[in-house]
């Protein structure tokens, strides 16, 4: 398995603001890994540009490619908005359905950890399920900003994964 040594868990986290490329590069990750037959899974949150200044993002499943929208810039009934996007709730619930029923992967993908997972909602509760008991690759990406917080968060947030290797890959 690729940046495998040993048998414990390796935390690689990719790091770059808005629009750095967090997402292709991900993407350009999962289509390396699956061309060396390595088993990939989680989700991942890619912005849809409706024109030049209104966009949404959708979270989609690896492993099916099973897509629900995750926001909008137009007002809806929700009690999750941040900055510009209101964010589906029911969307949340399904990625967090989706990373709980993940039977076994050698990769495991969460983009984007955002400020809804370092505050205890979004899909937190679906990657903490996820990381209990894995002993392969998890790839996250966050934004700069919340780097600073990191350590904090897995310590707070996900203890399970505080002994594991990191990589940090900074965009």
């Amino acid at each position: 398995m690729l940046f495998r040594s040993t048998n414990k868990p390796y935390l690689i986290v990719i790091v770059g603001d808005v629009g750095a490329g967090k997402t292709p590069w991900v993407e350009q990750l999962i289509r390396l890994l699956q061309s060396k037959d390595e088993t990939v899974d989680g989700i991942i949150s890619k912005k849809n540009q409706q024109s030049f200044d209104k966009w949404y993002h959708n979270l989609t499943r690896i492993s099916t490619n099973e897509k629900h929208q995750l926001t909008t810039m137009k007002k809806i009934d929700t009690n999750i908005k941040i900055g510009q996007f209101y964010f589906f709730e029911d969307c949340l619930d399904w990625g967090n359905k989706q990373l709980k029923s993940i039977q076994y992967s050698n990769w495991l993908i969460v983009d984007e950890v955002g400020l809804l997972e370092f505050e205890g909602g979004g899909i937190l509760p679906g990657m903490q399920s996820l990381v209990t008991n894995f002993s392969g690759c998890l790839v996250i990406t966050i934004r700069s900003a919340l780097f600073q917080n990191l350590d904090s968060f897995i310590t707070e947030q996900l203890p399970a994964i505080k002994s594991w290797q990191q990589h940090i890959i900074k965009l």
